[in-house]
Order: structure tokens, then C-alpha cells, then sequence
């Protein structure tokens, strides 16, 4: 129930191919409050799909000592738009991530629809199996709504059948802002 906050800067090339920045979001993991992330990536377009390739380093600021603070991900999005229809099919992998969790592999596949100009909506789901950590199927779906060019509201509702050491993830309705210069 806390606040959350992302930010990221990203420099692109002048075809829009290739993409470098740092961002950063908050956390409570290991003692940190905030990770921060290095992105490089390459994103092109063949035979009518939209291809995004990248590798993250992430590390958590000020972790406790003896907290596994940092870690690499490597992801491979395909995605297509077919009128107001979307699709998109992500893979995920990190050969040591942060915490406990050794490696892990994420694959989801969302799908959306244009309802206007303005309002999209989008259900995903996706399965995250790991080494040091539960696996999991987690899902979500929600409403997202360009208040202008530049700022997004978006609403959405999440859920996982995770359960750990006898606890359960909640759910969670998510609300966001995102602005955009």
C-alpha cells in the first residue's frame, strides 16, 4: 500500500533503432529503498512486427551487507498491431538476479485493443519460473487513458498464485501516472 515511483532518461538513436539510459523505481528489498537500472537496447521492425531486444543491469542502492544487491536481465519482445488490436509475446531472462533468487525465466503474451484514439486496454499473463524462489503465474489487466500527448492515467489489477513459506502475494489495484517529455 505504499507509494511507488519509476523514472528513466532514454537517449535514441536518430532511426530509433538503438536506445541507452538509466532509470531507477523505489523498493523495499534487502534493506534498499531504491534500484537503480542501465538499459541498452535495439529495437527493429520486420514483416510487420515490432521487435525490442535488451540487456539491464540493475543493482539495489545500500543494500545490507551480504544481500545479493545487483543483477543482469536479458529480454526479447515481438509485438504486433493489427487495426485496434494488439499483441505482444515477451521473454525475460536473468542468469543471477537480485535477493535470493538465482536465475529465473519470465514469458508473458498481452493482449490489447484500441477503443479510442485515447483509451486502450490490455490483459496479460505470464509465467516466471525460478531458481532460489518460488515459480509463479502471475496476470493482470487494466485500462490505460492518454490525458494528453505527454501524460497517461492508467488503472490496473494484478494477481499472482504465488504463495511463500505459507504467506500469499495479495492482489493489487494499481493506479498510475505516467508523464512523459
Amino acid at each position: 500500500n505504499d507509494g511507488y515511483a519509476f523514472g528513466s532518461a532514454t537517449w535514441e538513436s536518430a532511426d530509433g533503432l538503438f536506445y541507452v539510459g538509466p532509470g531507477f523505481q523505489t523498493n523495499q528489498a534487502g534493506g534498499s529503498n531504491v534500484e537503480a537500472e542501465f538499459v541498452v537496447g535495439y529495437q527493429p521492425e520486420a514483416f510487420g512486427y515490432r521487435f525490442d531486444f535488451n540487456v539491464a543491469y540493475k543493482n539495489r542502492l545500500d543494500a545490507e551487507a551480504g544481500y545479493d544487491q545487483d543483477a543482469w536481465e536479458i529480454t526479447g519482445n515481438a509485438s504486433r498491431s493489427i487495426g485496434p488490436a494488439s499483441a505482444r509475446l515477451q521473454v525475460q531472462y536473468s542468469p543471477d538476479a537480485a535477493g535470493s533468487t538465482d536465475s529465473f525465466t519470465w514469458v508473458e503474451g498481452r493482449l490489447g485493443w484500441d477503443f479510442t484514439p485515447q483509451l486502450n486496454g490490455t490483459v496479460a499473463v505470464g509465467r516466471r519460473e525460478q531458481n532460489g524462489a518460488p515459480d509463479y503465474t502471475g496476470w493482470n489487466a487494466g485500462v490505460t487513458y492518454a490525458l494528453t500527448e505527454a501524460v497517461e492515467l492508467d488503472l490496473r489489477y494484478y494477481d499472482t498464485d504465488a504463495h511463500t513459506f505459507g504467506e500469499q502475494y495479495e492482489d493489487a489495484l494499481v493506479a498510475k501516472v505516467a508523464y512523459a517529455f
